[in-house]
């Protein structure tokens, strides 16, 4: 079940990743949207976005659920 505060994660991180797209190579924005996210949004916001693209991400464009899904893989 989506709730207005997942509604609003979803808008942020889709906003995140346009913002960042003008000009830029898609791994590009998927590397800056994910260090965005990883570094000012709160854990609470992080895991609950991240279970939210465990279920499938429904609603999130292409290139933010691709910079949630970095996240999820583990850092070297």
């Amino acid at each position: 079940m989506v709730t207005a505060e997942l509604e609003h994660l979803i808008k942020m991180a889709n906003q995140i990743a346009n913002n960042i797209a003008a000009g830029e190579s898609e791994q590009f924005v998927i590397e800056k949207a994910a260090d965005h996210i990883q570094r000012f949004w709160a854990g609470p916001m992080k895991q609950q976005i991240l279970q939210y693209i465990e279920c499938g991400g429904e609603g999130l464009e292409p290139l933010a659920l691709s910079a949630l899904q970095q996240l999820l893989k583990p850092s070297l």
